[in-house]
């Protein structure tokens, strides 16, 4: 350890004399002693009886905000100070937050597949199958933008353009086929001002369309043109908003 360091650690423990510091590690259980001194004293828990308590925190957070890997690491470092239980590692709690992080993607990526209609999912999944002669997908071919200016790498851009408007341009089709009268326009408008004033997950408009959707069948009935719409609303917002876990993710899939 630095001696700047342990001069440092010194002053604030009121050492005068910081050379008496390093026989502190001599016996291995003296750290783990005064450990379990300052719980007792202080009333503080140790990390793994508030794990559970602190991942349904973070799981939390991870499906209701947009908060990246270092916001969820300090928002984690500062439940456990307040709920007073002794910080871990810094890796293992980056492993906790990734955990954390990792099931809230693969739950909104359950949501989105099973929101769109078989035609706009044979196509999503058809940019992760590998192409002939490449060791590349589809998707990772249209994520990669061109890396010489030249003549190729033009035509390169304009295929890929192509390519993007074409999967766009199914995305227009199910927009059209959820925006069916007024109703819907308005309940779509309103979930795209809601997500960009409060930045939500965007699975939270899909539960708001369905609790709507729940309400107008109450009112008039399953028959109603009401309900089949406001029932499409939230399929719509969820098809249609910048997804916040997704951007994310190009961070792991740790900000």
């Amino acid at each position: 350890m630095p001696s700047t360091v342990v001069a440092y650690v010194a002053a604030q423990l009121g050492i005068d004399d910081p050379s008496s510091l390093p026989p502190y590690t001599a016996r291995p259980m003296t750290p783990y002693a005064h450990v379990w001194e300052i719980r007792r004293a202080y009333g503080y828990r140790a990390f793994g009886a508030a794990e559970p308590e602190l991942g349904e925190f973070l799981a939390a957070r991870a499906w209701t905000s947009n908060d990246g890997p270092h916001a969820l690491f300090e928002r984690a470092t500062a439940w456990l100070v307040e709920h007073k239980a002794l910080l871990p590692g810094a890796t293992t709690l980056a492993k906790l937050v990734a955990t954390m992080r990792t099931e809230a993607a693969e739950r909104l990526w359950r949501l989105l597949a099973d929101a769109g209609n078989l035609e706009l999912r044979g196509r999503l999944e058809r940019l992760l199958a590998i192409e002939a002669g490449t060791r590349f997908s589809a998707l990772e071919r249209l994520r990669t933008a061109p890396s010489r200016v030249s003549g190729p790498e033009l035509v390169r851009a304009l295929e890929r353009v192509a390519e993007v408007r074409a999967l766009a341009a199914v995305l227009i089709q199910l927009g059209r086929a959820a925006l069916v009268d007024w109703f819907t326009v308005v309940l779509a408008v309103l979930a795209f001002l809601v997500l960009l004033r409060f930045k939500i997950n965007s699975a939270w408009l899909v539960l708001a369309g369905a609790l709507i959707g729940a309400g107008v069948h109450l009112v008039h009935g399953r028959s109603s043109p009401l309900f089949a719409c406001s029932r499409d609303a939230g399929s719509w917002a969820l098809s249609h908003s910048a997804t916040p876990i997704s951007r994310q993710t190009s961070a792991t899939i740790p900000g």
